[in-house]
């Protein structure tokens, strides 16, 4: 196994400027791209492209953390204190310590992806600025994958990230759950219904009851008033399309002379939605980002080491790069987050 070292070649600032290029880009590369995690960060610098306004509508709404120490915490945004009462001037008041918590805890995630340059890549690419350029297109290689990576576990099942399990963050299967009884960031939504999300079965295909399903879950987590909406709609290519069919018989031609029969993002109350191929099969998710936190080490999320040839004596490698990646994510309030399953459109 290699290891890691920080010593450089003495009047080589290519290892340095391609560190510091991984530092100052991960964030661009590895979060914005995801329409689930863009929504904390408000601007979008794809590889190649000037920094700009983000390509999704509901970027920057969120919430990014950042936190020291081994266990991370995020607020409970709700929940109810016994110690509220009404009163006049002969009457005892409660003062009770409720055993409730009032943060939910959790572990860091921890994630690593390497870049390295083969001897003959080094000859191939001789000079500085040929050097650097390779190392940037390897490092957003590394870079994507690790975005891939992430953004499938982010939509996956897992269960919440625990000490000694920390190698996958916990899924949006896990924080918008289609049940009542498992345990997220450490407080269980069979003891704490504050904890839970809301949900609706629809148990049939979308054309059957799919907008009558969106109306009553949207009035859910908008709470008392409705004004506290989700801020997107996540689903399914296939849901998508579907919603996008119920609407076809109300297509209105606003120009004739670019005539357009469908839409280019599609929306629900004004609520923008987005389809992935990473989402629960037959489900739609309504997400408030306003209570939705990412949460990094104070200082970045992003380490690298580098390690030199030496550290691979018997592999024709020039040179190489490891990132570490350390992050969690998750909601401070549930009751304002939804998902409706069970659509048989498949």
């Amino acid at each position: 196994m290699a290891n890691p070292s920080e010593t450089r070649v003495l009047g080589d600032p290519v290892i340095v400027t391609a560190e510091t290029f991984a530092r100052d880009t991960y964030q661009d590369v590895v979060f914005e791209p995801s329409p689930l995690f863009s929504g904390v960060f408000g601007a979008a610098r794809m590889p190649g492209t000037p920094k700009g306004d983000s390509k999704f509508p509901w970027a920057g709404k969120g919430n990014l953390s950042q936190q020291d120490g081994r266990e991370v915490w995020i607020p409970v945004a709700t929940g109810a204190s016994t110690n509220t009462q009404a009163f006049s001037r002969s009457s005892t008041l409660n003062l009770n310590v409720d055993d409730i918590g009032t943060v939910q805890r959790s572990e860091y995630t921890n994630y690593t992806e390497a870049a390295a340059i083969l001897k003959v890549e080094s000859w191939e690419n001789t000079g500085p600025q040929r050097r650097l350029d390779l190392y940037k297109e390897r490092t957003n290689q590394a870079l994507r994958s690790l975005a891939s990576r992430i953004e499938g576990d982010a939509w996956s099942a897992n269960a919440d990230v625990s000490d000694g399990v920390q190698e996958e963050v916990v899924g949006l299967q896990t924080l918008i759950s289609t049940g009542t009884t498992n345990t997220v960031w450490k407080l269980s939504r069979t003891t704490y219904s504050f904890q839970r999300n809301n949900t609706t079965n629809a148990a049939a295909a979308f054309a059957t009851n799919g907008l009558s399903s969106m109306r009553t879950m949207y009035t859910n987590c908008a709470g008392n008033g409705s004004f506290d909406v989700p801020s997107v709609i996540a689903t399914t290519p296939v849901l998508l399309n579907a919603y996008e069919a119920e609407l076809e018989d109300r297509h209105q031609i606003t120009s004739t002379m670019n005539p357009d029969a469908g839409m280019q993002m599609a929306h629900y109350k004004g609520i923008p939605m987005f389809c992935s191929d990473n989402c629960l099969t037959g489900a739609m998710y309504f997400i408030n980002l306003g209570y939705m936190y990412v949460i990094i080490p104070t200082g970045g999320a992003m380490e690298s080491e580098h390690y030199p040839a030496s550290s691979f004596p018997n592999q024709p490698v020039k040179e190489a790069i490891r990132y570490y990646l350390r992050m969690t994510w998750g909601f401070s309030r549930f009751d304002r987050q939804g998902v409706i399953y069970g659509f048989t459109d498949t």
